[in-house]
């Protein structure tokens, strides 16, 4: 398999926090879920009835939050991630009371039934019941081993390819965009970019052209403002019988997080149906364009100008 970037152990144990699919995901949250449910609600004063309230919606938005995180693939969407996280848990804070009251049913049950320690009972049936959640989800991802992850949704394995050193092509994209956004935080970006690595995502055994590529760069490095969103100046270029195609970057939370190639904005609907009905892909370009061929656009007001 492909070398994979080794990321400082805390820091790769953070990034398998975040995701819903890794073993530490699955062991925390399940000591999580299984500690929550030891503690009866309904014997805790007013203040500690709501920290336990709190605790559960946070423990309830922080796995929604890991299990909405995007594949390689995806382009990210942190504004429907965050709007997703926090609807889950404003609404486990809302049912917090039917809960409470479902939790004393299921406890007065295990009572009458004999049992000596119904909250132990129940907090093993909650632990059991989040591990196995957690193992139907990374069942449906076997064969995938460290490193590789599921490629939109189809369950064919990808896997981490990391160059030590940015190449000398790809930086000077990156630089020729950032050289015309001054004023969106291109001096700091360029900055993350002197150490930036990189890091692109493929299906096992293709060696193909990947026409998109993630940055690993300094944490420590200036923040650019502002940080999330598609960069606003891209780079147009022609290929495939004179179509036109948009080189992009996109931040987020101030860093240089990616760069894609996609269909210009400037095609038109039939031109968008002819492309998805012959099922074609950028990848057919089979290599990024050279600085020379591209036309450097700034968004305005009204749509895309000349840099």
């Amino acid at each position: 398999m492909t070398p994979v970037l080794r990321r400082p152990n805390a820091r790769r144990l953070l990034a398998e926090l975040g995701d819903s699919r890794s073993v530490p995901f699955g062991i925390v949250s399940t000591v999580a879920v299984a500690g929550l449910s030891l503690i009866d609600p309904n014997r805790l004063r007013p203040a500690g009835r709501l920290a336990h309230r709190l605790a559960n919606a946070g423990l309830t938005g922080a796995m929604t939050w890991a299990a909405s995180r995007p594949t390689p693939a995806e382009v990210p969407n942190p504004g429907l991630r965050a709007g997703v996280t926090v609807g889950a848990t404003g609404l486990v804070l809302a049912a917090s009371e039917a809960s409470e009251a479902l939790d004393a049913r299921m406890q007065r049950g295990l009572e009458r039934a004999g049992v000596r320690r119904p909250r132990v009972a129940l907090a093993a049936l909650s632990g059991v019941l989040s591990a196995a959640t957690w193992w139907l989800d990374r069942r449906t991802h076997d064969g995938l081993e460290p490193g590789e992850r599921e490629f939109e949704g189809t369950g064919l394995a990808v896997s981490s390819t990391v160059d030590a050193e940015l190449g000398a092509e790809l930086r000077a994209l990156v630089s020729a965009l950032l050289a015309r956004g001054e004023r969106f935080g291109g001096a700091e970006l360029r900055e993350q970019l002197a150490g930036a690595r990189i890091e692109q995502w493929r299906l096992d055994g293709d060696d193909g052209f990947v026409a998109d590529a993630s940055f690993e760069v300094d944490e420590t490095a200036p923040r650019a403002v502002p940080g999330n969103g598609r960069f606003p100046v891209i780079g147009r270029f022609r290929g495939l019988d004179e179509r036109t195609f948009d080189i992009a970057l996109w931040i987020h939370e101030g860093r240089l997080d990616s760069m894609s190639i996609s269909p210009a904005d400037d095609w038109s609907d039939e031109d968008v149906l002819a492309w998805d009905e012959g099922d074609r892909d950028v990848g057919e370009l089979g290599a990024w364009p050279a600085v020379a061929d591209l036309e450097v656009l700034v968004e305005s007001r009204d749509g895309w100008a000349r840099a």
